[in-house]
């Protein structure tokens, strides 16, 4: 099967890309190299405007914490900016995640979980994807598998030292 688009990594932005290509009526798989639910040590903070954003509500138990300002530090200096309204949410990046991925299933998107992708060969028309031994085609790939990207090593220049 050659799907139409192939979602590499299924942290927020991949599953939230795999979601709208299926609610778009297209034929997406959607690939990590993780088991969900997964720990993820990346902090989880969603500000208002993300929040509006989302076609769903947050089911309860996702929020942990309610953001009305910020402190920031830097050497001896602080700056305290305080809200009357609620600015963010904190989440627990496990739980916020696996949602995500769920509501790409429920959207339709294939998803194959514990699939580490080693590598892309491109053809005219159509991408392979190699993920966990197996082979997949299709005509579009999304690049959502984080700073290590395999996929940015196939369209960009590496990172120089500097």
């Amino acid at each position: 099967m050659i799907y139409d688009t192939i979602v590499v990594g299924a942290g927020p932005a991949g599953s939230s890309a795999a979601r709208r290509c299926a609610q778009l009526g297209l034929s997406t798989l959607l690939l990590d190299q993780a088991i969900f639910p997964r720990d993820k040590l990346c902090g989880g903070a969603l500000s208002e405007q993300a929040i509006s954003y989302l076609d769903f509500e947050l089911p309860a138990g996702i929020t942990e914490r309610d953001v009305y300002g910020a402190r920031v530090h830097f050497g001896a200096s602080c700056i305290e900016i305080r809200k009357p309204y609620r600015v963010a949410v904190t989440v627990s990046r496990t739980n916020f995640d696996h949602l995500l991925l769920k509501k790409a299933e429920e959207a339709g998107a294939k998803t194959l979980e514990g699939r580490r992708v080693s590598a892309l060969h491109c053809s005219h028309g159509w991408v392979e994807v190699v993920a966990g031994g197996d082979r997949y085609c299709g005509r579009i790939v999304i690049g959502a598998d984080g700073f290590h990207s395999v996929v940015a090593r196939y369209v960009r220049r590496k990172h120089s030292k500097d």
